[in-house]
């Protein structure tokens, strides 16, 4: 009988304990802090190979190339392959400065087994320049990179007309005007405003989409725009005939990608 009792008073006074335990933690309050976001910082340093699928509009070319030389129009996406390389800027965060080069052509040819006369036009782009970007990171390892990419670049227009086939021995023989080439030039300046997705395969390995627009100005630093045949001034070519649309881009880099 006095164990029991005993053991009845024990339980009692731990239950009254419990419940002054719970009165006073009715006194604590807990404060919560909303989390502060922060924006992922872009750093990068590479260099890679480009390949750049221009969309160039052939009207006012198609119209010496086609109705005067007889050959088949040039249709189709221009393409340019290259290389482009960058570092970031440690002075302003998220940006960084680069130097890019790319080149491409595209060519019409014909061959008259009548005269044994082969005619060809070749329309070669090479364009040159900086790029200037500012990375946006949303989430690891992916780059937003809105930019400005600015530079020079040549528009030629190379035509041929040569024997199909002709002996070493007979180079000196040619008769002038059975073998010709003329060759049409623009020196041009060239601004391309452009949106760039970047994704860090590795911290040393990155892929690269981009979009831009390719416009081109007259080159003020050179005195003839246009040149026929490397020396004469070439005047009044149509306003169309440039390398201006819209491009699309595709490139691997390797270097350091730390976003």
């Amino acid at each position: 009988m006095k164990k029991t009792l005993f053991l009845f008073l024990f339980v009692l006074l731990a239950t009254s304990r419990i419940l002054a335990q719970d009165d006073e933690l009715d006194n604590f309050s807990f404060e919560t802090e909303p989390l502060k976001s922060e924006s992922n910082p872009y750093f990068s340093v590479g260099a890679g190979y480009q390949l750049t699928f221009l969309m160039l509009n052939y009207d006012e070319l198609n119209k010496y190339v086609a109705d005067k030389l007889g050959l088949d129009k040039f249709e189709g996406i221009f393409t340019l392959g290259g290389v482009h390389g960058f570092t970031g800027l440690v002075v302003i965060p998220n940006t960084r400065l680069g130097f890019f080069g790319i080149s491409g052509s595209k060519i019409s040819e014909k061959e008259n087994s009548t005269t044994n006369l082969k005619r060809t036009a070749e329309l070669k782009v090479a364009i040159n320049g900086f790029s200037i970007d500012y990375g946006i990171v949303p989430i690891k390892s992916l780059a937003v990179l809105p930019g400005l990419n600015f530079g020079w670049g040549n528009y030629i227009l190379e035509t041929t007309e040569t024997p199909a086939s002709i002996d070493w021995t007979d180079v000196d023989n040619i008769i002038v005007g059975s073998a010709k080439m003329n060759r049409i030039e623009n020196k041009f300046m060239m601004v391309q405003p452009q949106l760039s997705v970047e994704y860090a395969v590795t911290n040393f390995a990155m892929i690269r989409a981009n979009v831009h627009y390719n416009l081109t100005f007259d080159n003020p630093l050179v005195d003839k725009k246009w040149t026929f045949n490397k020396d004469a001034e070439l005047k009044n070519t149509p306003n169309k005939m440039n390398s201006n649309g819209l491009g699309l881009q595709i490139g691997i880099y390797l270097g350091l990608f730390n976003y």
